[in-house]
């Protein structure tokens, strides 16, 4: 499968996911594991675990950058299967949180584990994204050291 194709379908797991909390639990909760996992409403308008809320205009700006810089960093990095699926795993997030910004102007949250803030399904591709990535990196020190 091509980076565009994964991509995408990240993109479109996030969006249906959003669509479904928006329609059905609009600000309200839904207990899974009482006091351990709830699906919670929560509209964010900053960055990861709501920073910079107020700097939300400027949010918008600087985020299709990123993207594009990441779409041209992807573009040229190797073509192993493992570098694919981790670029598709963050960009398909950061677009499917961008569209979000757009589209609502927040970001619609709702995986709440009570530990941490709450975060979407973009959220978690983010984060494995980028630890697939480290743990690329790391393995390439590793061969190219040997």
């Amino acid at each position: 499968m091509s980076l565009w194709l994964l991509t995408i379908a990240v993109i479109l797991i996030d969006q249906i996911s959003k669509f479904f909390v928006v329609k059905y639990l609009y600000q309200g909760q839904i207990d899974i594991i009482p006091n351990i996992f709830s699906l919670t409403y929560v509209e964010n308008y900053g960055t990861a675990w709501g920073l910079f809320a107020s700097f939300n205009a400027v949010i918008r700006v600087i985020l299709p950058i990123v993207i594009i810089g990441l779409l041209m960093y992807f573009s040229y990095t190797s073509k192993k299967k493992s570098d694919i699926v981790f670029s598709t795993f963050i960009l398909g997030g950061a677009i499917g949180n961008y569209m979000d910004r757009i589209l609502r102007g927040y970001v619609v949250d709702f995986l709440d584990f009570k530990v941490c803030p709450v975060f979407n399904f973009a959220d978690v591709m983010i984060v494995i994204g980028c630890i697939l990535m480290c743990i690329g990196l790391f393995r390439k020190e590793e061969e190219d050291g040997d």
